[in-house]
């Protein structure tokens, strides 16, 4: 599938589109479209990496992947039409969400080709299975803000006054050119949050900096000469677990979700990026345990109705399969709500309220196109948990009950 990456366009369009939507049972029925679609797509993708064409896909898998897209591509568009019908005057969102759920379908048309008239049959009861989670899923939140009032609650005061601090320490775990430099900026920046996720993180990431400072030697801990360090295997596999736990708590994950930030965010994906470059293969040998506390973290996401859990949950499982540019996005993403959150106590002003809907909806784009990305790399790396993890994002499309911007 080389056109993956237009897919993933397509779907960041129709997610920013989707959030202008203000009926919600609109919005939920765009946005499980948008995840129908992207899991074909994304599924379609692994198992094209050993076929030649589409059409030599195994036929049962074929129609599955076919079917989800078109099943999504109609959701998506039924959800523009219907939004477009209830609202007093006309709007630019439904139209590119038609728009692209159009694209996305022209884009996958040699998958549907491959597979024929079966696809139209699997895309029915798909369809179906889609609403029905989406019925299941439409309980009531456990709390009555709105998840953008719980995005503001979740950035403490205390972050707020400092917010200089977690900033420097982004910069250096982003950017900084050494891995002394990466680990002291993602101490800076946790040290900002709560004494407890240093502590977490420092129980990780120093045993690792120390391991690799003694193995690399002349070599150096430069972010360029990483993939050079002469670590074995069995030191890879000994180094990995120890940068996971480090890196989890700046992830906002279950345990440690009321200790986090979601300004955090983007650290943890650097600190598994950038440091898993010394330790490829260890991290993909700890995927068997590293994937399911992901999982975990997106249940109790469910659970919580937490959208910020949510993105930390998908970055977490993308950066651990190997998902760069997936957790990239949706570390900005996350980073992006965050911001908002804290512009949320601000004054009230009418230009600074129509740039928070045009960011929000810009992060909503990044979210879309990372998980369809963050989805591909988690099928071709654990499959039934990739599959999970599905089910559990439609349940969850339902149940967030999110006011649009």
């Amino acid at each position: 599938m080389t056109a993956v990456w237009a897919c993933a366009v397509a779907l960041a369009a129709a997610g920013s589109a989707s959030a202008t939507i203000p009926a919600h049972r609109h919005r939920s029925a765009a946005l499980l479209g948008l995840l129908a679609g992207a899991f074909g797509l994304a599924s379609a993708a692994v198992a094209a990496r050993a076929s030649s064409s589409p059409s030599a896909l195994e036929p049962t898998s074929l129609a599955i992947d076919a079917g989800c897209v078109i099943a999504g591509a109609l959701l998506a568009l039924w959800a523009a039409v219907r939004s477009w019908m209830a609202l007093p005057r006309p709007a630019f969102g439904p139209v590119v969400l038609a728009g692209s759920a159009v694209v996305l379908g022209w884009l996958a048309r040699g998958l549907i080709l491959a597979a024929g008239w079966t696809a139209m049959l699997a895309a029915l009861p798909i369809a179906c299975l889609v609403i029905g989670l989406a019925a299941a899923g439409s309980l009531p939140a456990r709390s009555g803000h709105s998840h953008d009032d719980r995005t503001v609650r979740n950035v403490r005061p205390a972050t707020r006054a400092r917010a200089l601090t977690p900033g420097l320490g982004m910069a250096l775990a982003i950017a900084g050119p050494n891995v002394w430099l990466i680990v002291a900026g993602a101490l800076l920046a946790a040290a900002a949050v709560s004494p407890l996720l240093v502590m977490v993180a420092a129980a990780g990431l120093i045993p690792s900096l120390w391991f690799m400072w003694t193995v690399a030697g002349p070599i150096g801990l430069g972010t360029a000469t990483l993939a050079s360090i002469p670590l074995s295997p069995a030191a890879e596999a000994m180094i990995a677990p120890a940068l996971a736990l480090g890196a989890f708590g700046f992830f906002g994950l279950w345990p440690l979700r009321r200790w986090w930030s979601p300004l955090l965010l983007p650290v943890g994906a650097a600190l598994l990026l950038r440091l898993g470059a010394a330790a490829p293969d260890g991290l993909q040998s700890w995927e068997t345990v590293l994937v399911p506390l992901g999982v975990i973290g997106l249940g109790h996401a469910l659970l919580a109705a937490d959208p910020d859990e949510t993105i930390g949950a998908a970055t977490w499982l993308a950066a651990v399969t190997g998902g760069v540019w997936a957790a990239a996005l949706l570390a900005a993403a996350g980073a992006i709500r965050a911001l908002i959150g804290v512009a949320g106590g601000m004054p009230v002003v009418a230009p600074r309220v129509a740039a928070m809907r045009c960011v929000s909806t810009a992060a909503w784009g990044l979210a879309a196109a990372g998980a369809t990305l963050a989805l591909r790399s988690l099928l071709g790396a654990e499959v039934v948990y990739g599959v999970i993890t599905t089910l559990l994002a439609a349940a969850l499309i339902g149940r967030l009950q999110t006011d649009a911007r």
